[in-house]
């Protein structure tokens, strides 16, 4: 399962008024869909020898959401701070121009009386999604200076959660790399794909292997603070 966070400098996760006595809605979007700019592609890692971006691509939760998965509304991903869930009614999806939607309708608990404070307040502003690629496509091209620019275009997805977070911090809107560890979904995702062009005889893969070698050195130099 991999997680992506939207920052509120994308789309800010909001409040709508209800009828008086009731809780505010709280509505958000989970994910923005690519539409040819930077600002809708996430940064999966940058180093010298390679950067890797991806693109949720529309219609990538269009089966999730004809399924329906069943889906819940997290505060941070935690399953003891439910908001709501599809399949009980209290929290509804839909995609949209500019990407997957989310509306919870909070009970009186003190999580949902504790997250809408957070929220009015802007104390809480980013939003984030929970999910496994189901289909995935993978692109490569190489600039002048050597440096790979690697591609990764999500086409469908099974969704586990989604919701307000604290901390949005891998946005697209963040500068710089970050850590990628060894359990990091996409970078495995990415080795596998790499490894099956090798398998098919592809002779460009071997290139892209010795670049991936000096991306390991890259991470195990960025991860000790060279």
């Amino acid at each position: 399962m991999e997680r992506r966070f939207l920052p509120a400098d994308i789309v800010p996760v909001s409040l709508v008024k209800r009828a008086e006595g009731e809780q505010p809605k709280i509505t958000g979007y989970a994910s923005v869909s690519y539409d040819g700019t930077p600002a809708t592609e996430y940064v999966l890692w940058d180093f010298k020898s390679e950067r890797a971006v991806e693109r949720v691509m529309p219609g990538a939760f269009t089966k999730a959401l004809s399924r329906p998965d069943d889906v819940r509304g997290l505060f941070n991903h935690n399953p003891d701070l439910i908001l709501g869930r599809t399949s009980a009614g209290t929290m509804t999806l839909a995609v949209d121009g500019k990407g997957l939607r989310y509306d919870i309708v909070p009970g009186n608990r003190s999580v949902d009386r504790d997250v809408v404070e957070s929220l009015s307040r802007k104390d809480v502003t980013g939003s984030s999604f929970s999910f496994v690629a189901d289909e995935e496509r993978w692109m490569e091209t190489k600039d002048e200076s050597g440096k790979w620019h690697v591609v990764r275009e999500i086409l469908s997805v099974t969704l586990w959660d989604v919701g307000p977070v604290t901390f949005p911090a891998y946005g697209s809107t963040t500068a710089g790399a970050r850590a990628i560890s060894d359990d990091d979904e996409a970078r495995k995702s990415y080795a596998r794909h790499c490894d099956q062009r090798k398998s098919d005889g592809d002779d460009a893969a071997k290139l892209i292997a010795a670049q991936r070698d000096a991306l390991d050195m890259d991470i195990r130099l960025a991860e000790i603070g060279l």
